[in-house]
């Protein structure tokens, strides 16, 4: 099956209202996030969820869909992570036996200056690789444990508020700011084939570009919603 992804920009004077469905969106995901986690019903949830928040079903989904994939994409990082850990152990233990056998061959002898003799330099070698083995295997059984989890603006820029002056921030109140932007960047929107332009919700037909009535009850809380124009700048 071909499948065609068009791309244009947004104009400038949605950019407001863009924002706001972002930090709408994206509120809602984060309050679905830990409700799913605490596992309360998905279809109790989206009923309680058009009127808490003044969504749609559709638009729910949308949410709901954005959720599940970032969901996937943790849980497919953290089977990496063990596979990872599982070879760079296992590569470890081989070395280590390897290192052993040859220790157990070597004959005495003594090193010259300050360098140790090529039996102390493997005692030296196994030590380093018995510590990082211990390591390893604590990280593994606590990877085990651990039940996978998402941090919605990034684990790296959430580190960052702990060495503000090394990541570029002046005041914890800078870094609060990106932080903020960085939680409420995005929003999706999921359509479907059997709706009228693949999307009830927003729409890109020659050259204009329209949130539709579905889109109501957010953009009356923005004072937004309104159809615009804007140059076509798609392509396939």
């Amino acid at each position: 099956m071909t499948s065609v992804t068009y791309q244009t920009l947004v104009p400038s004077e949605l950019t407001e209202f863009c924002e706001a469905m972002a930090q709408l969106f994206s509120q809602v995901e984060r309050d679905l996030y830990q409700a799913l986690s605490r596992g309360e019903n998905l279809n109790q949830l989206k009923r309680s969820y058009q009127i808490k928040f003044g969504i749609n079903a559709r638009q729910f989904n949308s949410i709901r869909a954005s959720i599940k994939g970032k969901i996937s994409s943790r849980l497919q990082s953290h089977q990496r992570q063990l596979s990872e850990l599982k070879s760079r152990i296992s590569a470890l233990e081989k070395s280590r036996k390897a290192k052993a056998k040859k220790l157990k061959k070597t004959y005495p002898s003594c090193g010259l200056g300050r360098n140790r003799s090529l039996k102390g330099q493997l005692r030296f070698s196994l030590h380093q690789k018995h510590r990082q083995l211990v390591r390893f295997k604590d990280k593994l059984a606590r990877l085990k444990r651990e039940k996978p989890s998402l941090i919605f603006g990034g684990y790296q820029l959430w580190k960052a508020q702990f060495n503000l002056e090394e990541n570029g921030y002046k005041s914890h109140e800078q870094w609060r700011d990106d932080w903020r932007q960085r939680r409420n960047s995005q929003f999706m929107l999921v359509g479907s084939k059997d709706e009228t332009a693949g999307c009830q919700n927003c729409q890109l037909s020659s050259g204009r570009y329209r949130f539709t009535q579905e889109m109501s009850d957010c953009a009356r809380e923005t004072r937004f919603y309104e159809e615009k124009s804007i140059p076509e700048r798609a392509r396939s």
